[in-house]
Order: structure tokens, then C-alpha cells, then sequence
């Protein structure tokens, strides 16, 4: 649950009387087994949902605050589909109290594994935290497609659940970009921009504060510090609006000095200064990730999917000239390629884009959506590719592309030898 920014100091909630009792059946449908946690604005309970014989987590609100917030969550998460959001199965009141139902997270959030993290003076790994940072801007992503800025992104509202899943949570303060201005301003003081701090966040510019939020979450991953602190809430509002970022590399000598940039970037004071989208971000994140060392020599695997017979097996041919120790496989649809990937993931795909059934654009977002391919550098290698193929393919972290053509041997030779260098 989210903090009340409001107020002038931050406090924790004091335990309550849970709303639910163990055992109670709400709507004749979910048995409550037990409390999950709260916060200030209320609590979430495991249940049993009766008829489909499965665990769900319901969240309810204190009957003696305001519960606009629980129905705006439902109705925002309820209009997404995307691996990072919590799927909502239904909403519903009891005994007065007004409640949702929806998927029940295993896992540990951020906030959590950040502590851990500190307290054991473990730090992440740049590789570590870039996929979490991917993850969230995925999500991010999601939320803005429908017209929605989150407002409140930080560890607490991340979830790292089994099969490297990211999932961004607790839409209580979500807002359509284009709407008018909150009567106050709201968050979590640590990682609001200085715009949301000022209530400031105007149309056409509200999908800038959660860049701006991911920006600190990022510092705080990589340096095991929040970029702006102070002793009370006031405190850190200041420097937020007032002070300069320090680098993180002057904290931690190995972060790329790129991915310094990017987070600094994020950091900028006003919004028309940070990244354009969390598109761009997403790209920027996922081609650092690819720059990390591929092993391009002995050990090596390279799956070729090219659903002509001739054509895949020229790229066989200059494949094991450019690298001669690499395993190389061929997939000739989409199906096989996935198969193949489930099976063992890649170090690089070369992906002709115009297959029949499923496309190289939608093989593309399936591997990437699944993660089933987070770690594999992708080529496009196609003879013809749309400037949306490639936009798309670019928010997707995949941005070599290979036209295909008299002198396809020497251009993919050269992409080859250029990964082998930077790896």
C-alpha cells in the first residue's frame, strides 16, 4: 500500500482490527484465509475463490476513508493485459466494505530485496538490475498505452515473482494523462518528481513523472541510495526540487558510464529535459543489456529462423565463417523457433521478419514478452522491413537490422564481427 505524502512526517500504520475474518465467505465465492498485509488506506487478504478451487488476494479499503482510489485501481488494471499487471477478477461489497478480487502475487516486492540487499552489503549486478529496470519500464509502457500515467512507481509497487517476472502494482493514484490537475499533491516522497511535488504535472506532461520515479529507482538499485534524502518529508521534497543528482558512478566506479547518462537523464528537474517516452527508455535499458558480454567464440549458440530452406542455409554458411566454434540451429517457422528457444535460449537469433502465420515482428514480442529471449542479442535479417517493423522491433531492444541482397554475406559478416569485438 502507499504512503500519505501529505502529511509532514513519514509514519507506519498502526495495526488494525482486520476487516475480514478468517474463514468469513464473501459474495458466496472466496473464503478469506488470512491477512497479507495494509496500509493507510486498507488491507489485502489471501483467499480461496470456492468455485475455480484457486488462491486470490482481495484488497478492501478502511470503511473510514475515501475508496475512490480502489475503483479507479480496478478499473485501470481491469483494462490492461500485459505479463507486469495484476490480472482483477472482480469487484464486490460486504458488510459495507468495498473490495477486489485479483490475482494472487507470489514473490517478494523491490522494496524487500532491496533491504536484503543493503543489510548484507550484496549489491546488484548491473545485469541484475537492468533486467528488473526493464521489467518496470515494460510495465510502465503498458500503463501509458491505455492513457495512463501511475504516479506512485517505487520498490514497494514492484513484485519479483517466480520465472522472472516483474509486476508493477497499486494503481490507487493512477491517473488519465489528459485529465485536469489532483486536488494535492501525492506519492511517495523519496521517489516524486519535482512537478508532482508542486502539483504541477500538466497534460501532456504527466507520463514524465514515472520516468522520473524509475530514474530513482534505478540510482537507488545501482548505489544502494536514493539520489535526494533529508530527515522528514519536507526535507526530501527540497531536494528534490533544488538539488542536482550526483553522479552514481562517483558512488560505484563499474555502472556504464551510458547507463549513468540514462538515469541522469531521468532525473532532470523538468519534464520537456527527461527521455521523450518509456519506449525509448525501454530501448535504451535493453540495448545495455545486450552491449554485456555475448561469449561470441567456443560455447556459443545461434539460431537461425528463416522459413526459406536456401536462404537459411546461406546463413549457415556465413555464420560458421564469421564464427566458426558457434552451435548454429535453423528454425523454419515461428512454432519450431519458440521449440527451439524453450529449450535453450540463444546467444544470437537471426530473424527473417516476413514469415507466414506468426511474423518475425510478432515471434519478436512473444520471445520478448515472455521472456523467453531477455538474454539473446536478436538480428532482423529480411528483405524487406517496414519503418513500424523496425519502430516496434526498436522498442523491443533489437535495433541491427540486415537487409537482405547481393551483398548480404560481407554486411552480416560485418554485424557478426562487430558483436564478437564489443563482446
Amino acid at each position: 500500500m502507499r504512503d500519505d505524502s501529505t502529511k509532514p512526517e513519514r509514519k507506519t500504520s498502526k495495526p488494525r482490527v482486520p476487516l475480514f475474518r478468517v474463514g468469513e465467505i464473501l459474495g458466496e465465492t472466496y473464503e478469506i484465509l488470512g491477512v497479507l498485509g495494509q496500509g493507510g488506506m486498507g488491507q489485502v487478504f489471501e483467499a480461496r475463490d470456492l468455485v475455480l478451487d484457486r488462491r486470490v488476494a482481495i484488497k478492501a479499503g478502511w470503511p473510514d476513508r475515501e475508496v475512490h482510489w480502489l475503483r479507479l485501481e480496478a478499473r485501470a488494471l481491469a483494462a490492461l493485459r500485459h505479463p507486469t499487471m495484476v490480472t482483477v477478477f472482480h469487484r464486490g461489497t460486504h458488510r459495507g466494505i468495498e473490495y477486489v478480487v485479483m490475482e494472487r502475487i507470489y514473490g517478494v516486492s523491490l522494496h524487500t530485496h532491496i533491504a536484503r540487499r543493503r543489510a548484507s552489503q550484496h549489491r546488484f549486478t548491473i545485469r541484475e538490475v537492468l533486467d528488473v529496470l526493464i521489467g518496470v519500464a515494460d510495465g510502465i509502457a503498458a500503463v501509458h498505452r491505455v492513457g495512463l500515467a501511475h504516479r506512485d512507481i517505487k520498490p514497494g509497487n514492484v513484485m519479483l515473482a517466480p520465472n522472472n517476472r516483474v509486476v508493477l502494482m497499486d494503481f490507487g493514484l493512477a491517473l488519465p494523462e489528459a485529465s485536469g490537475m489532483p486536488s494535492s499533491p501525492m506519492g511517495t516522497p523519496d521517489y516524486m518528481a519535482p512537478e508532482a511535488i508542486m502539483n504541477d504535472s500538466r497534460s501532456g506532461e504527466r507520463f514524465a513523472v514515472d520516468l522520473y520515479a524509475l530514474g530513482v529507482m534505478a540510482y537507488e538499485m545501482l548505489t544502494m541510495r536514493t539520489p535526494f534524502g533529508g530527515k522528514n518529508t519536507a526535507d526530501v521534497w527540497t531536494a528534490h526540487l533544488s538539488d542536482d543528482a550526483p553522479d552514481p558512478r562517483e558512488l560505484r566506479d563499474d555502472i556504464p558510464p551510458q547507463l549513468a547518462e540514462l538515469v541522469l537523464a531521468l532525473l532532470e528537474k523538468t519534464p520537456e529535459k527527461r527521455p521523450e517516452s518509456i519506449d525509448s527508455v525501454g530501448a535504451a535499458l535493453r540495448a545495455l543489456r545486450g552491449a554485456e558480454p555475448l561469449q561470441m567464440g567456443r560455447g556459443s549458440s545461434v539460431l537461425i529462423v528463416d522459413d526459406d530452406p536456401e536462404m537459411a542455409s546461406l546463413l549457415r554458411v556465413i555464420v560458421r565463417s564469421s564464427v566458426p566454434s558457434a552451435a548454429v540451429a535453423t528454425a523454419h517457422d515461428a512454432e519450431a523457433a519458440i521449440k527451439l528457444v524453450h529449450q535453450q535460449p540463444p546467444d544470437l537469433l537471426l530473424l527473417d521478419l516476413r514469415m507466414p502465420t506468426m511474423n518475425g515482428v510478432e515471434l519478436a514480442m512473444y520471445l520478448r514478452g515472455t521472456h523467453l529471449a531477455d538474454a539473446t542479442t536478436i538480428v532482423a535479417v529480411s528483405a524487406l522491413a517496414q519503418e513500424d517493423d523496425l519502430a516496434l522491433l526498436g522498442e523491443l531492444g533489437i535495433t541491427r537490422f540486415v537487409a537482405k541482397g547481393p551483398d548480404l554475406s560481407p554486411r552480416l559478416s560485418a554485424v557478426l564481427r562487430e558483436l564478437d569485438r564489443r563482446r
